[in-house]
């Protein structure tokens, strides 16, 4: 009984194997017999949250690259005052220029990097009553005195310093002392660093907009 048993069981195998081989007909009115796969409508990406998530990372991009960037200038400014330094109490050479120098290099490292700062929580804060609310709550602070308070504000900032900027360059203003540097480039980064700043408060606020929405 077993070897016809075994006869048997190699001859559903074959056949079966036969009927899998077989391929499909083309004819009209067959091929719709041929199983077909199932499609089910895709689910619709969240477009808007995709251009916020995209908007905020581009801001926080900028700002990490344009802050290192800006890190940078200490190593200047530290070597303009060692060469006073030295010119002073070495040779009893003082220079005309190294203040005014450290004081353009060093509101470049501080108006440039505000925006930095701000996007690593750097600034000093009052956080007394935000620190006492739930998680909820907070985010909802915090997107409420951006909107209020620091955007406009630092939306106000940015356009008077670029009118002060653009009036700098018309007049191609400088200095009043005896290196009479020109002003006009460094007010221009203070433009720019303020527009930078208002940016780095657009991505806070997007990132607390999310934030609110998956709590």
């Amino acid at each position: 009984m077993a070897p016809a048993a075994q006869r048997r069981s190699s001859l559903a195998d074959r056949r079966l194997h036969c009927r899998q081989a077989r391929p499909v007909s083309h004819r009209p009115g067959w091929g719709a017999l041929a199983p077909q796969p199932l499609n089910f409508p895709a689910k619709a990406l969240p477009t808007r949250g995709l251009k916020m998530f995209f908007i905020e990372k581009s801001i926080n991009g900028l700002n990490e690259k344009v802050g290192q960037l800006t890190s940078f200038l200490i190593i200047p400014l530290v070597l303009v005052v060692a060469y006073e330094v030295m010119m002073r109490y070495a040779f009893n050479a003082p220079t005309v220029w190294v203040f005014e120098a450290t004081t353009l290099l060093y509101g470049t490292h501080f108006i440039i990097g505000i925006a930095y700062t701000h996007k690593h929580d750097g600034h000093v804060a009052i956080d007394i009553f935000e620190t006492r609310l739930p998680k909820r709550p907070r985010t909802i602070l915090r997107l409420i005195v951006n909107l209020i308070l620091f955007m406009p504000t630092i939306g106000l900032l940015s356009i008077w310093s670029v009118i002060y900027a653009a009036n700098s360059w018309q007049n191609w203003e400088r200095a009043s002392t005896s290196w009479a540097p020109p002003l006009y480039p460094f007010k221009t980064l203070m433009a720019i660093g303020f527009i930078l700043l208002l940016l780095q408060g657009v991505a806070k606020w997007i990132h607390d907009f999310r934030t609110l929405k998956e709590q």
